[in-house]
């Protein structure tokens, strides 16, 4: 594989915008996992992806596996769990001033009981890279040691490693997950991170490229991409900074986006371009992503060059 990455998917079921999460008579499905959306995207990029992870062995676990897999993901490696349940969450993108609103239902998943002795370690050694999120740490103990058991086994086989901080407030407070996450972070080539995550977690605020740097200093990652929303995106490589604006887009989902800013740096450092080029694909991607309904960004390689005009392809 180019890439591997481990975590949970879920079902993402959405509230029409004009209803509620108290007054709703109908939800659409969605699949939806950071680490997965990830590896999905790049799979359509062409690259060899694969994707660890538990499902229940029921027929919401196979729609997830076999939705991921349809994106020409490896799906080899997933833990199949006969007595457990798939984790859901709930969305409601309302239209302003009405906030935007998720509700997970996820504790006691399969993928939270999955242990580090079920997985096969010797297909992450044999990967080019391997993809962690600060998410997968937050869900409990056990999957906890096996994103820490995923980095030893990384580092071992002198695999590069990427994490994206992906901080969820709702799952772990600050002060804990500062302390999970810096050792993770430190033995990581690649930290991606909003400006919100590194504020919130890291009290570090200020100008991107001086958060940037901040984070290199504190962590030792050679390369830091900051993401900063309506503002586009930067990126520290070595001593190298580069900024890229905004792609223009009619927002029509947020949510997926910054695992599409991901996937286009990734994009570009697996098949040999620079963090420039990363940078520039990444808000390319979460553009992209936000254009259409679901986590999952649903690209090609063309689509990462072509113009940003819309109109009618023929």
């Amino acid at each position: 594989m180019d890439f591997v990455t481990v975590g949970e998917t879920m079902l993402r079921l959405d509230v029409d915008p004009v209803a509620s999460l108290e007054n709703l008579d109908r939800l659409q499905v969605y699949v939806a996992g950071t680490e997965s959306n990830v590896a999905t995207a790049l799979a359509r990029l062409g690259l060899r992806a694969a994707w660890i992870s538990k499902l229940p062995a029921t027929p919401l676990g196979r729609l997830v596996e076999r939705t991921v897999r349809m994106h020409g993901v490896d799906t080899s490696r997933v833990v199949w769990d006969a007595a457990g349940r798939l984790g859901l969450y709930f969305s409601h993108i309302a239209p302003l001033p009405r906030p935007q609103t998720i509700l997970y239902d996820r504790q006691g998943s399969s993928f939270t009981r999955l242990d580090e002795e079920e997985v096969n370690w010797s297909f992450v050694r044999r990967s080019r890279m391997l993809h962690i999120t600060g998410v997968t740490p937050a869900l409990g103990e056990l999957p906890r040691r096996v994103v820490q058991r995923a980095l030893q086994e990384a580092r071992a086989a002198s695999r590069w490693a990427s994490i994206d901080l992906n901080y969820r407030a709702t799952l772990w407070p600050p002060d804990l997950a500062r302390e999970v996450l810096t050792p993770l972070i430190s033995q990581c080539d690649l930290l991606i991170c909003s400006r919100r995550d590194a504020r919130v977690l890291f009290g570090n605020d200020g100008k991107p490229e001086a958060m940037a740097r901040a984070l290199q200093g504190a962590f030792g990652c050679r390369r830091v991409c900051v993401t900063l929303g309506a503002e586009g995106a930067g990126a520290l490589d070595g001593d190298a900074w580069v900024q890229s604006p905004a792609a223009p887009v009619t927002i029509v989902d947020p949510i997926g986006r910054g695992d599409a800013f991901t996937a286009g740096v990734l994009y570009a450092l697996l098949t040999d371009q620079d963090l420039a080029a990363g940078v520039r694909y990444g808000v390319r991607l979460a553009a992209w992503k936000q254009a259409g309904r679901g986590d999952i960004v649903w690209v090609n390689r063309g689509d990462l060059t072509a113009g940003d005009e819309g109109g009618v392809r023929r």
